[in-house]
């Protein structure tokens, strides 16, 4: 197996973009991150409101990239304002990363989480 310490800059994304998503709690916000290369990777996925579908859907699009072409979704931790949108990165084909225990909880409904 190769050591990713032993890689060198080429293995960093050359574009990071950031999604913001409106929330209605404080702080308001929240965010996730389309890394574009080597492939597509979501961190993050926003809450389940369809707003903010919309937002990775309108971001992806201007990224020139669709669900479909997102290979992977990490999710940081399960609150509903990061998890919301993995249903349809899942759908669309995405393979989910999550801490081991947050990966149970990723079946629930996104909007019972805190």
């Amino acid at each position: 197996m190769e050591d990713p310490t032993e890689r060198g800059p080429e293995a960093a994304p050359t574009r990071v973009t950031r999604l913001d998503f409106d929330i209605e709690w404080p702080p308001k916000h929240a965010a996730a991150y389309l890394l574009e290369e080597p492939a597509p990777i979501l961190i993050d996925t926003g809450d389940p409101e369809a707003r903010a579908e919309k937002t990775i859907r309108e971001s992806l699009d201007a990224a020139e990239y669709d669900p479909a072409d997102i290979e992977a979704v990490v999710v940081t931790h399960p609150h509903s304002d990061h998890i919301g949108q993995v249903p349809l990165l899942r759908e669309a084909g995405a393979t989910v990363y999550a801490p081991r225990p947050v990966l149970g909880q990723l079946e629930r409904e996104p909007a019972d989480l805190a």
